[in-house]
């Protein structure tokens, strides 16, 4: 998978540790934040979306506008947002995040649900590499079907596990990636060890947001037991089985 110059931020930017492009995810977020907050009253998307874009341009340095669209997210129910790719013949191009409105503008409960897909843009960005997994293994369609249930329905949930059990997610596994070659595997897995990361990151920053914003008397609302999900224990699963295949893979190449 391409990934175009909009999409992503400079090399010399972002270089650096897991660790280090953490913090410069984070200082972005905050900026981008800070500036929301000092006009609680003007939530309106094109603010949103023109703040984030100058921020993630000043940050490149190099002139580069990053394609980011803020848009309306129509829901049922529960209140929620998505971030999604902006892909076009096997490049990503952007970032388009939905997110709840009323009258053209964020409601102020709903500013965490926006720093939490925020923070989903922003960890691509800061990570190329996850970018460039997305729909990198060489499987065929109805394989990456297996492979996106598995995650959904096996990693990415709270209510199929009340303790969460390696022996039932590694049968699980097993089945979902039949008759896919060990090096595709490892593609497939290190794209749900990022997407738990990612999912754990947004969850967590956007609590910190809620605390944040409501020293400037905006009440989000945020609450979420995403501790049921139990990334730490997923990661670590996900790393070891990882592991193995690389192992096996440079031991079928010898």
């Amino acid at each position: 998978m391409k990934i175009a110059k909009t999409a992503s931020l400079p090399l010399d930017v972002i270089r650096g540790t897991s660790k280090e492009r953490h913090t410069k995810m984070l200082a972005i977020a905050d900026e981008i934040f800070e500036k929301i907050v000092e006009k609680p009253n003007d939530l309106s998307l094109n603010r949103l979306q023109q703040i984030t874009q100058d921020t993630l341009t000043k940050t490149a340095g190099d002139g580069r506008k990053i394609n980011i669209q803020i848009k309306d997210y129509v829901t049922q129910g529960a209140c929620e947002g998505k971030e999604y790719l902006i892909e076009k013949k096997g490049t990503i191009e952007g970032f388009e995040i939905l997110i709840p409105t009323e009258n053209g503008a964020l409601k102020p409960s709903h500013l965490s649900i926006f720093m939490h897909e925020l923070i989903h843009a922003l960890h691509q960005i800061t990570n190329p590499k996850v970018m460039a997994l997305e729909g990198a293994a060489n499987i065929s369609k109805q394989q990456h079907i297996r492979a996106l249930k598995f995650y959904e329905n096996t990693l990415y949930t709270g209510e199929t596990f009340n303790w969460f059990n390696p022996i039932s997610a590694k049968i699980k596994q097993t089945i979902a990636l039949r008759g896919i070659d060990p090096r595709e595997k490892i593609k497939i897995l290190q794209d749900c060890r990022y997407s738990l990361i990612s999912e754990f990151n947004a969850y967590w920053e956007g609590e910190r947001f809620s605390c944040k914003a409501a020293k400037h008397g905006i009440n989000t609302n945020y609450t979420t037991d995403y501790d049921c999900i139990m990334f730490d224990e997923k990661i670590e699963y996900l790393e070891k089985e990882i592991a193995k295949l690389i192992k096996k893979v440079r031991k079928n190449n010898k």
